[in-house]
């Protein structure tokens, strides 16, 4: 797709040329909203937006299946492969753009018992996600009741929780 390169040159000429000395806000406000615009009108998943923020090195069939599951399939996909093929930053690219998309704001990790501080830690590391472990029932209740009030539900709540499923 075309693209237009702006430099500050351009862009002070721009407002210069429209009655302005100067552009209402900072530029890097405005590249900033811009950006956000740009992303909000991107619909599709042609590409994946949340590359270039990751800390990973990714795969072919990483990004195949990451831009499968968000075109064909909602994101909505159940990843099953071999060990060492790449499912944890499968996911994490699939969360990633979903979320830097404006599409989710919860995020639910079920792992088993002994994967969840490696999952927390992948996620953290590599796509700068933190997450919180809920690995008993209390710290599920301790959550609830800080957050609680009329209409308040925990899948509603923009937060990330990677939970821990028994063996």
């Amino acid at each position: 797709p075309p693209r237009v390169i702006e430099t500050d040159q351009s862009l002070e000429n721009f407002f210069r040329i429209h009655g302005r000395a100067r552009p209402p806000e900072s530029l890097d406000v405005y590249r900033l909203r811009t950006q956000a615009e740009a992303l909000n009108l991107s619909k599709g998943f042609d590409q994946l937006l949340c590359l270039d923020e990751l800390s990973v090195e990714h795969y072919g069939h990483q990004i195949e299946t990451a831009m499968r599951a968000l075109r064909d399939m909602r994101g909505r996909a159940l990843l099953a492969d071999e060990v060492g093929l790449g499912k944890t930053i499968e996911a994490g690219i699939i969360m990633k753009e979903l979320l830097q998309r404006g599409l989710v704001q919860t995020v639910l990790v079920l792992t088993p018992a002994s994967l969840t501080e490696q999952w927390r830690e992948e996620l953290a590391s590599k796509f700068y996600e933190e997450f919180e472990v809920m690995d008993s029932p209390a710290k599920w209740t301790l959550r609830g009741p800080r957050r609680q009030g009329a209409g308040w539900s925990a899948w509603t709540e923009p937060s990330s929780s990677a939970t821990a499923m028994p063996s």
